[in-house]
């Protein structure tokens, strides 16, 4: 063992000192590991950083205009007497007929039923001329009302909306959040529109006929 050590002149030995072969080696093992560690914080930091901006830009593809809650009406498009002389008797009945539609839409089929008066009294004149005593004298006038629909589908009474008047185009702001909020604005009142079937349902509300003298 004496051969592995070196004396200091005092007759103590001393540890071999490390080789540079042995230093080099050393020095290149952290640097990799150096290098590999900050490969992986790099690494870490662009996922989280990506899934962030991904979430970020789902969130702003979700936003949603507020949706409209539809509220439905009734619309009376004739009010007056209509006759009848099936029993053999010639009766005229107080009669009120109604359209249950989208409550956007009342004010133009106000104005189409009074534009349409004329139209509207004769067709219904034709229902009642030709309805039978039961149809009548029923709780519900169900036939008659379901006479009527036909007929203004047929006639294609009140089947198109007036047009849009959002058919323009549109001035966006250009501030920081002003065409967001503007591009929202114009969803919603564009959501806001009726479509779909403009009659939802026909309603008739008829008093007893009364003799008519002649």
């Amino acid at each position: 063992m004496a051969g592995n050590q070196e004396s200091d002149g005092n007759g103590k030995g001393t540890e071999p000192t490390k080789s540079p072969k042995k230093r080099g080696r050393g020095g290149v093992l952290t640097l990799s590991l150096l290098v590999v560690e900050a490969a992986v914080i790099g690494a870490g930091f662009m996922m989280f950083s990506g899934s962030g901006s991904s979430e970020a830009v789902g969130m702003s593809a979700t936003i949603e205009a507020p949706k409209h809650e539809v509220t439905y009406e009734e619309v009376v498009i004739f009010d007056g007497h209509l006759g009848n002389a099936s029993s053999g008797i010639a009766l005229r009945y107080p009669t009120r007929v109604f359209l249950k539609v989208d409550a956007r839409d009342r004010m133009w089929i106000e104005a189409e039923s009074a534009r349409l008066a004329g139209t509207i009294h004769a067709r219904l004149s034709e229902i009642w001329k030709s309805a039978g005593r039961r149809d009548l004298e029923s709780a519900d006038l169900a036939t008659i009302e379901t006479r009527i629909q036909r007929s203004i589908d047929s006639e294609g009474l009140f089947s198109r909306r007036p047009a849009s008047t959002l058919g323009g185009t549109f001035e966006l702001e250009t501030g920081e959040h002003g065409g967001l909020a503007s591009t929202l604005d114009v969803a919603a009142e564009l959501q806001s529109q009726p479509d779909g079937p403009i009659v939802q349902d026909v309603i008739v509300v008829m008093d007893i006929g009364r003799r008519v003298n002649r």
